[in-house]
């Protein structure tokens, strides 16, 4: 597979984890200008990934910047239990990337559409938040020592409002003067199985709809004027990398050689047919109840339990 290949297969790459894949098939040793770190808990494997510079950008097609994979398969499971200590996970591992102090204003941005499920994550956590700006300007009698001041909003899409999603955020940004953003957002897999079962923590800033190739402003530091923590879990999966992997698998279960340029080969060959076609599981509905949920635990416990 030729680099240029390459480089057009990574755009549509939204996790960190799989781009290093990507690029390290078949390739023995690290990827230059990248370190990364893989740790296994009982209820969720950790891999962080430093993208050092921008060699290490080139290489997976990733900012320079630091991003936090969880893989959490018992997501799927329905087991509540195991998603409340998934939920301590991703509170510890924010924790870890961004440090609050008593006086840290936080504004949590949810992307997405709400009116089609699979990109509803970002609203969905946001509605389940609890936020706290309104009551330290009317009520802060009311508030506990550990709660921070939170503010959220779902500022919907380009399609809905009109307005691109960015500028509505820099508004808002303008007035609440947030210290730093958190933004939630619907991402696109290349493998099936991390469907709404990774969540993915990065410092480097978000690009909405990147991963579905619908390229919106970024929203980073430098467009914000504060840090912001991108937060994301796989949604969708592209129907030309499942039909690639299924050809994969049935040629590796036939013990047939397809050559190193096949999947390429496939791309080409459907795009003009299924092009952007994105798929989801039939169940997602409940999918992205259960992710949500975790996610804004997770905040929840971030923002106003130091101790937790």
């Amino acid at each position: 597979m030729n680099s240029i290949n390459i480089s057009d297969l990574l755009q549509r790459c939204d996790l960190a984890l799989e781009a290093q894949e990507m690029v390290t098939k078949g390739v023995r040793g690290n990827i230059k200008g990248v370190q990364t770190e893989t740790i296994k808990t009982e209820h969720a494997i950790i891999h962080r990934t430093t993208v050092l510079n921008e060699q290490g950008a080139r290489a997976i097609g990733k900012q320079p910047g630091r991003y936090i994979t969880l893989e959490v398969p018992k997501i799927r499971m329905q087991d509540f239990e195991a998603n409340d200590k998934i939920s301590y996970v991703f509170a510890k591992e924010l924790r870890g990337l961004y440090n609050l102090n008593p006086n840290t204003v936080a504004l949590v941005v949810g992307l997405g559409n709400w009116n089609v499920t699979p990109d509803a994550l970002g609203p969905k956590v946001v509605s389940e938040l609890f936020v706290t700006r309104h009551l330290y300007t009317y009520m802060p009698e009311v508030l506990e020592k550990t709660a921070h001041n939170v503010a959220a909003i779902a500022p919907g899409v380009l399609g809905i409002t009109g307005v691109e999603t960015g500028d509505i955020i820099k508004g808002v940004v303008d007035q609440v003067k947030p210290d730093v953003i958190f933004c939630v957002d619907a991402l696109a897999a290349n493998n099936i199985d991390r469907l709404s079962t990774v969540i993915q923590i990065a410092d480097t800033g978000i690009h909405p709809g990147s991963g579905v190739g619908n390229k919106r402003k970024s929203i980073s530091k430098e467009s914000m004027g504060v840090p912001v923590i991108a937060i994301g879990v796989p949604t969708v999966v592209h129907a030309i990398t499942l039909i690639s992997n299924a050809v994969n698998l049935i040629a590796n279960q036939r013990r047939m050689d397809l050559g190193p340029d096949h999947d390429n080969v496939i791309r080409r060959t459907l795009d003009p047919y299924v092009g952007a076609l994105v798929v989801t599981p039939k169940e997602v509905d409940v999918l992205i109840e259960d992710i949500a949920a975790v996610i804004s635990n997770g905040f929840n416990n971030y923002f106003h339990d130091h101790h937790a």
